[in-house]
């Protein structure tokens, strides 16, 4: 079934946007707008040639004709507002920064999602899940550290000795014992 193009299709400016985008999708668009000029804008057999439905091309072609090669690009897409506003964002680092879970009523001393999600609960009256708490940290600025044990008796000297004896001396055979 043909579909009307209000618009002249330009095919050289057409043809040379599709040699040099990278984004498939656009591609794929491009190369359906100068299949359709090919084809006597059979939108059906440009669909069966490109793998798509005989609608999506002919909404391509409406969007094409209301914008013109603008239109065939995707808008950014919002995505859903964040909870937490910026001002409370703020207020949280500066709290995490400046105070211990222990000081808001927490049992453990160190920060973790599950205290982020007490504190948010508490402050902002907002259920926040764990996971989400932990990408919070990440968007905050920060990084997860874990503890590691340290020895109280090494000899530190000894250490750097030994690390220093063994690059010089790492590309020895050792036999793996089976």
């Amino acid at each position: 079934m043909p579909v009307k193009f209000t618009r002249k299709i330009d095919r050289e400016k057409v043809r040379g946007l599709y040699e040099k985008e990278k984004g498939e999708k656009l591609k794929l668009r491009y190369k359906a707008l100068l299949l359709l000029d090919q084809l006597d804008n059979n939108a059906a057999e440009v669909g069966r040639r490109i793998g798509k439905s005989r609608t999506t091309i002919g909404l391509w072609v409406q969007r094409y004709n209301q914008q013109g090669l603008a239109g065939l690009k995707d808008k950014k897409q919002p995505g859903r507002p964040p909870r937490l506003t910026k001002q409370q964002q703020e207020k949280l680092k500066h709290l995490i920064l400046t105070k211990l879970p222990t000081d808001i009523g927490w049992e453990y001393p160190v920060w973790d999602g599950k205290s982020l999600a007490y504190l948010i609960k508490k402050l902002f009256s907002l259920a926040i899940k764990v996971r989400r708490c932990q990408y919070l940290f990440h968007e905050m600025g920060f990084g997860l550290q874990r503890p590691r044990h340290s020895f109280a008796k090494a000899d530190k000297k000894k250490q750097a000795g030994f690390r220093r004896d063994f690059k010089k001396n790492s590309k020895t055979w050792i036999l793996k014992k089976k």
